[in-house]
């Protein structure tokens, strides 16, 4: 058996800013700082293509 760790979490949608904030920062809370800095230029790249990809439309 594979031991793996999850976290459930509730959005309020009327702060999603917020909201999505606090996930990404319990989420990086259990990697080290080095890791952490991966996760969140992956973000970086997901949001700017997202952010290209409306300025698109």
């Amino acid at each position: 058996m594979k031991a793996r760790k999850f976290i459930e979490c509730t959005i309020d949608l009327s702060d999603p800013v917020r909201e999505l904030g606090a996930a990404i920062n319990v989420v990086l809370g259990s990697y080290s700082k080095e890791q952490q800095i991966e996760i969140l230029t992956a973000l970086k790249q997901d949001i700017d293509k997202a952010l290209d990809e409306q300025g698109k439309e």
